[in-house]
Order: C-alpha cells, then structure tokens, then sequence
C-alpha cells in the first residue's frame, strides 16, 4: 500500500510534483516579466508551460518556459502593446466622458468593463491556442458575444486568486499566485470553452 501510494504513478507523487513545476514556473515568470520588454513573452510562456504541464506534455519545465519564451518574443511582444493601447484608450475615454456628463460616463464605465473583460479574453485565447493575432481577436469576441458568464469567470479567478492568497500571506501570492491563477484559468479554459467549441 505505502509502494504505491509513493510510487511515480500515485497521486501523491504526481501531486507534489505538480505543485512543485508550479511554483517553479511562477518563479522564473517572476524573474522574467520583471522587465516591460519580456512581460508578453514571459506571460505567453507561463500559458503555455502550465498548458503542457495539464496535457503532461514535455520534461523539464525549466527548458521548456526558456524554449517558449524565446519563440514567443513576438507574440508577447504584440500582445503587451496591444493590452496597452487599448487601456490607454479606454481609460482615457472613461475619464473624458465622465467629465462631460454623468450618463456618458456611465455608458463608458460600461464600455470600458466589456473591454476588460474581452482583454483577459484574448490573454487566454492568444497565449493558448496556436491562433494568429487577428483569428484570436475574432475568437475571443465570440467567447465574449456566446457565453458572456464564462467570460466573466475568466476575469474573476485573477481576481479571486489573489484576495485569496494574499488573505493568507502577500509572499504566498508572489511564489504561486500567477501560476495558479492560469491553472485555474486553463482548467476552466479548457474543460468548458474550447469542450463547448468542438461541440
């Protein structure tokens, strides 16, 4: 009974192993994303690394984080920039309109919620699926459009994640607060979303 329960099969031993790549893939997106340069690649990484991990895919989270950070300098690149521009904008907005009259600025707080909640959209999306920029825009505006409550609980697990975590201890949230937030976020990703599309 004990053999098994140890043995590289049983949960035990799968179990801490995951949490362990987990708390190692948070660390080293940490000492990556710290620079604005590399944040969109790290985060893409980080996506794609703990995607592996779900699939139990590749061996060594160490060279596979390094290996998907340099190929998806690009793409984290693009959507840093992106993320960016569009905050920018909406931010702006919501702060002119509400300037202007109290009904436009709530039009625009609305607005600018629904972009919010597109933009952690197409965060999963684009560092998950192998899409280009354009064909992930448009199927993070349909996830957005069909099933507007997942959405919505994609925005919510960061969120949860870290009142959570940071409830407990602030150092808690910095060593496994990202990686599991987009464990999280895939599981659900994942099991719901992408099971709904090929449904």
């Amino acid at each position: 009974m004990i053999e098994k329960l140890f043995s590289f099969d049983g949960w035990y031993y799968r179990t801490f192993t995951f949490a362990a790549n987990l708390i190692i893939l948070n660390l080293l997106f940490l000492t990556t994303a710290w620079t604005v340069v590399l944040t969109g690649p790290s985060l893409a990484a980080l996506y794609q690394s703990i995607n592996r991990l779900l699939k139990e895919q590749g061996n060594s989270v160490v060279r596979d984080y390094y290996r998907l950070l340099a190929a998806n300098l690009k793409r984290g690149t693009l959507l840093v920039l992106f993320l960016a521009a569009v905050t920018v904008f909406f931010g702006g907005s919501v702060y002119l309109l509400m300037g202007l009259s109290t009904s436009l600025g709530f039009l625009a707080v609305v607005a600018a919620a629904l972009m919010l909640l597109f933009l952690s959209i197409v965060t999963v999306v684009y560092n998950t699926l192998p899409l280009a920029f354009k064909p992930a825009l448009r199927d993070a505006a349909y996830v957005l459009l069909a099933s507007t409550a997942h959405g919505i609980i994609l925005l919510m697990i960061p969120v949860l994640v870290a009142v959570l975590l940071i409830k407990v201890n602030l150092m808690l949230y910095l060593i496994v607060g990202f990686a599991v937030t987009i464990w999280l976020q895939l599981v659900f990703f994942n099991k719901v979303l992408v099971v709904n599309a090929d449904e």
